[in-house]
């Protein structure tokens, strides 16, 4: 940025934008928050993300909506499609970042529609060096599937498996500040994936639900929430 007169540094005030959508209509204060680890590969988090707690390593990980077309965060879309009873699945490398081996893998794609999952069981391996050069990575899984149909064209997508049975996924605290978890990797392809840490709301708070980009029903009734309006109340 060069300077307008004066001597440097100086402060530069860039246009003005919207500010960021309030998340609380109670007081902050006087919510029970609890301060938790993020896992990596995410990016930059919302305040109002809902989020749900990875068993494996006891971090944190994006909420997925059931709505498979939902372009959430916590989803790393295929690269090529699965072949009937593979025991891998291919993502793209900086997406292959949210995944730690260990992790429990769910697997969904659109069935004329409608969802349809696979628990994919534990990630055994994550080659991110054979395929670099077609910028994939390779994530071995422990349960394969005898269905040809989780493909490209069909949207199928995985995600860390947070809750035992289909979705494989379920809302456990609300984000409440914005944070960066990092993502992807750099030119010597070192993770910047580093994760964060931050606090999360537990109950005792109403907050806006369009400041929360992953809310769904499900999610709210996963949190034991109740909803009036525009607002979501923790309790």
């Amino acid at each position: 940025m060069p300077a307008f007169g004066g001597s440097i540094p100086q402060q530069y005030n860039g246009p003005e934008v919207p500010g960021a959508r309030r998340l609380f209509y109670s007081r902050r204060d006087t919510a029970l928050l609890l301060d938790k680890t993020f896992q990596g590969g995410y990016g930059v988090l919302k305040a109002g993300t809902l989020v749900c707690l990875n068993t494996a390593n006891n971090k944190l990980v994006p909420y997925v909506r059931l709505d498979h077309d939902n372009d959430d965060v916590g989803r790393a879309y295929l690269m090529s499609d699965y072949g009937t009873g593979d025991a891998y699945v291919e993502v793209s490398l900086d997406e292959s970042r949210k995944f730690e081996v260990g992790d429990s893998l769910a697997m969904v794609r659109d069935n004329s529609g409608s969802p349809a999952y696979h628990d994919l069981g534990a990630i055994t391996a994550i080659d991110r060096t054979t395929y670099k050069v077609q910028g994939r990575a390779r994530i071995t899984i422990t349960t394969s599937v005898a269905d040809a149909n989780f493909t490209v064209a069909n949207k199928a997508n995985v995600y860390v498996k947070t809750d035992a049975a289909e979705p494989y996924t379920g809302a456990d605290y609300v984000l409440d500040q914005d944070i960066d978890t990092g993502y992807g990797q750099d030119e010597n392809e070192q993770a910047k994936a580093n994760g964060a840490l931050s606090s999360v709301v537990v109950s005792n708070a109403i907050l806006y639900m369009n400041s929360c980009p992953n809310y769904d029903s499900a999610g709210a009734t996963d949190l034991g929430a109740t909803t009036d309006g525009q607002f979501l109340i923790l309790k």
